[in-house]
């Protein structure tokens, strides 16, 4: 009857690509960062930074990233171009996961990936809430935003478990292919947001 009838915020709700897109952003952004932390810290060490010493090269590296990531932001709010720096940090990502994967893991390289890796990390994290609460239609904003979160989580454990099963039916190498593989796909999907 009636009573079973989807209410049309509902329906708007989950046919509004430009939210699924943001989902999809979400979800694979959380998994890339957990699968790669699955390696990353064994190659830092193999590299020759000890693990005692790992909080030495994070803690800079996060604010540095911080720091480059922010003038980004500004820059993309006033001249009104934030796709296309979304799509750029999207881009910057995906370049992160294939230095990974295709250069020489030494120290000089790790460093300047977590520079890289970081600085989108903290942008795309710091936007895409802001853009998904744009975009959700009237009504909905609260549900929009509990799928976005749990798409969220649902990548950090998607790339616990990708990235363990990656290491262990073939490298811990391989990861950071199959992450750039994920990448491509969500770059593809930021390119057709509007």
């Amino acid at each position: 009857g009636d009573h079973l009838a989807i209410p049309e915020q509902v329906k708007r709700l989950i046919t509004q690509s430009q939210l699924w897109r943001l989902n999809v952003g979400v979800f694979v952004l959380h998994m890339v960062l957990t699968a790669s932390f699955v390696t990353l810290p064994k190659l830092f060490v193999t590299a020759g930074l000890h693990l005692d010493h790992h909080w030495m090269m994070y803690l800079p590296t996060l604010f540095g990233s911080f720091f480059l990531m922010v003038p980004f932001m500004i820059w993309a709010l006033k001249k009104q171009k934030e796709k296309q720096m979304f799509v750029a940090a999207v881009c910057l990502f995906l370049l992160t996961m294939l230095l990974l994967a295709l250069m020489p893991n030494t120290l000089t390289v790790l460093i300047v990936a977590m520079v890289m890796f970081f600085t989108a990390f903290n942008y795309l994290e710091a936007t895409m809430p802001s853009m998904l609460s744009r975009l959700a239609p009237a009504g909905v904003k609260g549900s929009a935003m509990g799928v976005f979160t749990s798409s969220q989580f649902l990548g950090a454990f998607c790339g616990g478990v990708i990235g363990g099963f990656v290491a262990q039916q073939w490298n811990e190498h391989a990861i950071f292919y199959v992450m750039a593989g994920f990448s491509f796909l969500w770059l593809f999907a930021a390119i057709g947001m509007k």
